[in-house]
């Protein structure tokens, strides 16, 4: 493991510990309560992938550093609660403890959709724009508070990776892309809409054929996805929102992009604050790891592979950089003001919040 990864373990660790504090004193009795106490998970997606397999290992992890005194029951494939369950699931208490992704979150959270607002300017690498989010959280208790109003509360969050375009043709300026259908999952539909082009959201199994047959011009997803739906048959344009210019960089190739929407871990507060606050201190640690395992497990499985088949083509790379960014992000204010007049309606200062997280990107 890399030395800025395990500072980044340290880093989240400490970060998701102070602001999960927050969400409730706990159980005082430390280590001497012998009570033995068990959690449901839920997930939507299979055990096979980076969710799954993170929290599987989690679940062992914490039984044995508890001796069994806190186990997690683990539901995949959406057989305790579904995608458009999960938040709700969690809230009333049929899971106690959830993966949940940018298109759920924005739905039910007004503030916490700043994690899917366009970037102005491109973010660091992935795991540099992890620490910026959850040092956001700690920095901004209102986050938070709009999720302990609902019952929930934060256990662990980093980002699914930059969202960057790939498509069938040339598509490296706003211009091009008028008259363009993409797809774009969460807020990318209304940044497409915005640059010109026609947004779009389909489901994920209709994304190979719709592009194999031209009903779709490009993809706005994380790089990964191409290897894990068999994208890359069909898109050799790739258009990466990144300082960097190193496609083996495979830090900046997942970091960056035109957004680059959250994945995290919720609890019932609840739930958490009936644990001993021994066990809760174990659950914080382990789950806030979630940043750097997932990561890793996804580099070796989906990104180097991606990367590797579509260099190895020959396929055409296009690498925006700030300064050409510019062109594309003056057309992100109509996206940001719809947003800001959202939080305002809620009571939430989403400019301040929005501006504090891009001068941490340029910390």
């Amino acid at each position: 493991m890399k030395k800025h990864r395990i500072i980044a373990i340290i880093l989240i660790s400490a970060m998701v510990s102070s602001f999960a504090a927050c969400g409730g004193s706990g159980n005082s009795s430390g280590g001497n309560d012998e009570k033995t106490y068990n959690l449901t998970y839920s997930y939507f997606g299979p055990a096979s992938i980076g969710p799954g397999l993170f929290i599987t290992q989690a679940a062992e992890n914490i039984a044995k550093k508890t001796d069994g005194r806190l186990t997690i029951d683990c539901y995949f494939d959406g057989t305790l609660l579904t995608i458009w369950d999960t938040l709700v699931g969690c809230i009333n208490g049929v899971a106690d403890l959830v993966y949940i992704d940018a298109t759920v979150l924005s739905e039910g959270f007004a503030l916490n959709n700043v994690f899917s607002m366009p970037f102005l300017n491109t973010p660091p690498g992935k795991a540099a724009t992890d620490l910026a989010y959850a040092q956001l959280i700690k920095d901004c208790p209102e986050l938070s508070a709009e999720l302990e109003a609902a019952g929930v509360m934060w256990l662990s969050i980093a980002t699914i990776g930059g969202y960057h375009l790939f498509s069938t043709e040339v598509l490296d300026s706003p211009a091009k892309l008028s008259g363009k259908t993409i797809e774009g999952i969460g807020e990318g539909g209304r940044i497409i809409n915005a640059l010109g082009g026609n947004g779009v959201v389909l489901d994920l199994g209709d994304f190979y054929m719709s592009l194999s047959t031209g009903l779709l011009n490009g993809i706005l997803v994380m790089i990964g996805e191409l290897h894990a739906f068999g994208l890359y048959e069909i898109v050799d344009k790739h258009i990466i929102f990144s300082n960097s210019t190193d496609v083996n960089d495979h830090d900046a190739m997942w970091g960056g992009g035109l957004y680059s929407p959250p994945m995290g871990m919720i609890i019932n507060t609840n739930s958490f604050n009936e644990l001993p606050a021994d066990l809760q201190q174990v659950l914080l640690d382990e789950i806030a790891t979630l940043p750097i395992v997932i990561p890793a497990l996804d580099t070796d499985d989906i990104i180097i592979p991606a990367i590797d088949f579509i260099t190895s083509r020959g396929d055409e790379f296009f690498f925006i950089n700030n300064e050409a960014r510019q062109e594309w992000s003056k057309s992100f204010g109509p996206v940001l003001e719809t947003w800001y007049d959202r939080c305002d309606a809620a009571g939430y200062d989403g400019r301040a919040v929005y501006n504090h997280l891009l001068e941490l990107f340029d910390k």
